[in-house]
């Protein structure tokens, strides 16, 4: 019997152990250059709000917002690299749950009045604002992008314009046949 109940123990201490915060879910246990500012939680433009980052994303969580809020992200407490939506010296107005572009330099953002996560990919210039407390399911849109668009067909008669980066790439294979039998072409 004693067996069984050391077992059920262990078992259950294994189960608590496992059991994440939710601020932790989703690998978000590092301080973030990436801070929150804005006319949000009686601040006035005058308090950086941390985030936390997972590699691609970057959040805050909990943040009560309320309907004359208005805030933007920036990085080491800095204007110099600063994210908002729309025109710079504007004000938009974003929808929960809904990915929208992030500009450099850009406006401030707005959001209904309530309670939410907030995620950022600085990397992709996109984020996301979602109810506290909701699953993020938006993990793999955070990944930096590398090598670009490969796919296609070369094409020699592309104007410029139509070239990614004003550049064509072309790979030539060649193949011979080893017509003496040395194991070379």
């Amino acid at each position: 019997m004693k067996r069984i109940f050391y077992a059920l123990v262990i078992a259950l201490a294994a189960f608590t152990s496992c059991q994440k915060d939710p601020i932790e879910e989703g690998g978000f246990t590092r301080k973030s250059p990436w801070t929150m500012i804005g006319a949000i939680g009686g601040s006035s433009w005058n308090k950086d709000f941390e985030m936390k980052t997972n590699g691609d994303w970057h959040a805050i969580f909990n943040v009560t917002v309320t309907a004359s809020d208005e805030f933007k992200f920036r990085k080491d407490n800095d204007w110099k690299e600063n994210l908002g939506a729309g025109p710079a010296d504007t004000k938009t107005t974003v929808n929960a749950g809904q990915k929208f572009s992030l500009t450099a330099g850009g406006g401030n953002i707005k959001i209904a009045a309530g309670k939410y996560d907030m995620y950022i990919a600085p990397v992709n210039q996109i984020a996301y604002i979602i109810k506290a407390g909701s699953k993020f399911t938006h993990a793999d849109e955070g990944k930096p992008v590398i090598g670009g668009d490969l796919s296609g067909e070369y094409n020699a008669s592309l104007s410029p314009s139509e070239k990614k980066a004003n550049i064509a790439y072309q790979i030539n294979v060649y193949s011979f046949a080893d017509s003496d039998g040395d194991g070379w072409g």
